[in-house]
């Protein structure tokens, strides 16, 4: 067989094989010690995205062992720490060197789901055109009608660079296309109360 060839994988199966052989699923010492333990729940919240092994599902799947590049195809799912991402087509690559892993996510849209933890106090949602997941870096760059929702703000434009460990984001605008656009909701204070009618003032006794 020839070992440039990518080779099919069966669809309609979890692709553990391809992600052992790019070695995407690695060992998890905390994930075992979920047994209730305060210390140890408190360890695993507070992991990087990063040190978490990735999941992805697919209808359909190739893997090269030469290049290490990896393609899935069809309802493409993508789970790293609880961070999801989903599209219609995904390509990882890794570093043979760092080891580092880049992912390539096209869809029409992609989209992400990031729920709240300790770099976030807010769920963060967002869709593009394409999405790119430096998991090395914990940086997800939204290219074509990017956008990005949390805790009711939303800011939108040409390229969204999410930063997940610091929780921050920065957009930039096309050159010839509509400016980046942002909106901020007000901050709600449940102990305001609406002001006080004026009362006539009291008389001199």
């Amino acid at each position: 067989m020839n070992p440039e060839r990518l080779r099919p994988i069966p669809a309609g199966r979890f692709w553990a094989a391809a992600l052992v052989a790019a070695g995407l699923l690695t060992s998890s010492p905390l994930l075992a010690q979920r047994s209730g333990n305060g210390e140890a729940a408190a360890a695993e919240r507070d992991r990087p995205t990063a040190s978490y092994p990735i999941n992805i599902e697919a209808d359909e799947a190739e893997y090269s062992q030469r290049t290490g590049v990896s393609v899935y195809r069809g309802r493409v799912f993508l789970e790293q720490g609880g961070l999801e991402l989903r599209g219609k087509q995904l390509t990882i690559s890794r570093n043979t060197d760092s080891g580092a892993i880049e992912a390539v996510l096209t869809g029409a849209p992609a989209t992400l789901r990031k729920p709240p933890d300790e770099n976030s106090e807010s769920l963060v949602t967002g869709h593009a055109d394409r999405m790119e997941y430096r998991s090395s870096k914990a940086v997800i760059v939204l290219t074509g009608k990017a956008l990005v929702e949390r805790g009711g703000d939303v800011i939108s434009g040409e390229t969204i660079r999410h930063h997940i460990n610091t929780a921050t984001t920065q957009a930039e605008s096309a050159p010839d296309g509509d400016r980046v656009r942002i909106t901020i909701q007000p901050e709600s204070d449940a102990g305001s109360q609406p002001p006080a009618a004026d009362l006539p003032a009291a008389e001199p006794r």
